[in-house]
């Protein structure tokens, strides 16, 4: 109750304040700003005599003022000496004769002033503007008009947007616009109001919202009498409110104007704002109780919320922790301290993780990175026997900063095992698929040491005949070596160890594992390399990679087909191009064909994992694989691989985004 009979009371005092500033407003429109002055001149003696012996005083307009004579404005200056004078009892008057005339009306400053004259206080002020053409351009000096009158030192003096100003002068502002336009000048100088009066409404020319010069409106005259009369009349008079009234009247309120300090104005504004401030007050008051309200409600959603993201940070069952830029812990959620059983607050993660030198090098340049908000993609660090998927991930602040970091670590032992595993068993479906040419291929040379045996035994003693055949079984125990080699190579444990290689070589060595079959299906095999082509690679990869496009290509073909693989030697690249004649792929299965398990080889044949070994292999490469097929014509899979041509590391074209294209079988 108290509370509402509190906001009546505070509604009452801004209602109050603005009936105020209503009536205030209302008393002001309606002030006659000759007859409701309550000050009156006081006159002396001699001031009373000389009015009422001779009321009437003839005023000449200086030149520089002229146009506030001007024919479109002829009411003007005689509205605005008739409210000045009226109180006076004396008729002032204008006339053109300046050798007739009791005084001279001039706009003049402190320094202009002649030592034998006697000046009025002002009448009124008058401004000089520079009016700027809307569309200026160009980088140099800007030309234009003065208008003469104006202070044209204090214009040479002056610069516009860092660049000077040079001028012509003018008489009037109508003849400075004249010329102006004949010119295309960049700029004019003239008294506000004569300048608004030659425009008439154009907008070419755009005034600059600052006065530069301001000139006082005064009566200059000899006769002391005169002059004490008038100027008590002048500073009588309230000429704010006059210039105002004859300005909007004449000038649409861009005529002359005095300025004068008036504590009503101060008053009103200070009232104005303590309204304002009331009024504003009040609404925050109104409004504080659902601020407050939807506040408690927010904050108890955050609450909530905090305790949500905290329930989801323990209960994932990765690696997670909060660490500083510098790779310290903050903290970790439980799977993590259930791994180490210890308080790592404070502690280096690398140190908590207990890394060895090198991978602990590799997780400091990733922290590294994340601190500059540079995401490198996942990374794998050996951990004892465990292997982890490392993802650092920068957290911005409340400044948009990088203010913490989130490591995120994932135990992918068993299905880095896993890959393993399936790697060496294809691996092994392969070399059994190879045994019974690998076997045809030994019983040849088998045969003819059997032969060249028999001819030993039993021939005459004869030096030649001997010496060759020793030669033919020397071969033949060669070429079985070979064979027995490359198989072996072939089926050995994987390995993670990078070897320089020849490509053309590599490639002859493993397509021999597959040339009874090609023999038998009758396929005619090439290997095309224009340019040697060595390079630093993981040998076991590029295996796994050519034996399974060979043998697809292989199993594609039925007789009589061609077998083409193509090395071509760029810059900073190298590519592979196995092309078979055999029966293509359809375009609607050419998408799938590198899924794992994906098959279109009939009965038993296929596990549909050749293809998807193949792609992972690749990536392990930093290459990519794309395909090209057209059925009953053949399949071109082409495999490009960065080019490394020494040990110190990495390609020369940087990483490769693994990309395939169509499939395979």
């Amino acid at each position: 109750m108290k509370s509402r009979y509190s906001q009546y009371v505070f509604l009452a005092v801004i209602l109050l304040l603005v009936s105020m500033i209503i009536i205030y407003g209302n008393k002001e429109s309606d002030v006659d700003l000759v007859t409701d002055d309550t000050r009156s001149p006081v006159f002396t003696s001699s001031e009373r005599a000389y009015i009422a012996e001779d009321n009437e005083v003839s005023i000449y307009i200086d030149d520089n003022i002229g146009y506030l004579t001007d024919e479109r404005v002829d009411g003007y200056m005689p509205g605005y000496i008739d409210d000045v004078f009226a109180r006076a009892d004396i008729d002032v008057s204008i006339t053109d004769d300046a050798g007739e005339a009791d005084g001279r009306l001039m706009a003049v400053t402190d320094t202009e002033r002649a030592e034998n004259d006697v000046y009025t206080a002002p009448l009124m002020q008058t401004g000089w503007a520079m009016y700027i053409r809307d569309d200026i351009g160009g980088t140099g000096a800007l030309k234009g008009v003065v208008v003469r009158g104006c202070d044209s030192e204090k214009v040479t003096e002056m610069e516009y947007d860092g660049r000077a100003l040079t001028f012509a002068e003018a008489k009037t502002a109508d003849e400075a616009l004249e010329i102006a336009r004949a010119e295309n000048l960049d700029f004019i100088v003239a008294p506000r109001s004569a300048a608004w009066l030659a425009l008439d409404g154009s907008s070419e020319y755009i005034p600059q919202e600052e006065d530069l010069f301001m000139y006082n409106v005064c009566i200059v005259m000899e006769d002391n009498t005169l002059y004490g009369i008038l100027d008590k009349c002048i500073s009588e008079s309230d000429r704010h409110y006059i210039s105002y009234e004859e300005g909007q009247r004449w000038f649409d309120g861009n005529g002359p104007y005095y300025m004068k300090n008036r504590n009503e104005d101060i008053y009103m504004l200070v009232l104005i704002i303590f309204t304002s401030v009331m009024i504003a007050f009040f609404i925050y008051y109104q409004t504080n109780k659902n601020l407050y309200a939807e506040l408690e409600d927010r904050m108890g959603k955050l609450t909530e919320s905090k305790k949500e993201l905290k329930t989801t940070f323990n209960g994932v069952n990765y690696y997670l922790a909060e660490l500083d830029l510098n790779g310290t812990i903050l903290d970790i959620n439980r799977y993590f301290f259930d791994k180490v059983k210890e308080g790592v607050a404070g502690k280096s993660l690398c140190e908590v993780l207990d890394l060895d030198e090198e991978n602990s090098r590799r997780l400091q340049e990733k922290i590294a990175k994340a601190s500059r908000d540079e995401f490198g993609g996942s990374e794998e660090i050996s951990l004892g026997r465990a292997i982890l998927e490392v993802d650092i991930f920068p957290i911005e602040g409340t400044g948009g900063g990088i203010e913490k970091l989130l490591f995120i670590g994932r135990d992918i032992t068993k299905e880095v095992t896993t890959e393993r595993q399936m790697l060496q068993d294809n691996k092994m479906i392969a070399v059994g698929q190879l045994a019974a040419g690998v076997a045809h291929e030994i019983r040849n040379p088998l045969g003819i040491i059997r032969n060249y045996c028999y001819v030993l035994k039993n021939m005459n003693d004869n030096r030649q005949i001997r010496e060759d055949a020793i030669e033919h079984i020397e071969a033949a125990v060669v070429r079985s070596g070979d064979i027995i080699n490359n198989l072996l190579n072939f089926s050995r444990v994987s390995s993670d160890q990078e070897e320089m290689i020849d490509v053309e070589e590599h490639i002859r060595s493993l397509a021999s594992l597959n040339d009874n079959v090609l023999r038998k299906k009758n396929i005619k095999f090439n290997i095309v390399c224009e340019e040697k082509v060595r390079t630093l690679i993981l040998v076991e990869s590029l295996n796994m990679i050519l034996i399974n496009l060979v043998q697809n290509a292989v199993d594609a073909m039925k007789e009589n087909g061609n077998l083409l693989i193509k090395v071509v030697k760029y810059k900073r690249e190298f590519k592979i191009e196995v092309q078979d004649t055999g029966t293509g792929i359809e375009e609607d299965i050419l998408q799938n064909i590198f899924n794992p398990f994906f098959t279109t080889k009939e009965g038993n044949k296929g596990n549909g994992l050749g293809l998807y070994i193949v792609y992972n292999e690749t990536g392990k490469l930093n290459g990519k694989i794309d395909v090209h097929s057209e059925v009953g014509v053949g399949s071109v899979f082409t495999l490009t691989l960065p080019l490394r041509e020494d040990r110190r590391g990495e390609t020369q074209n940087g990483e490769k985004e693994l990309e395939h294209t169509g499939g395979g079988r």
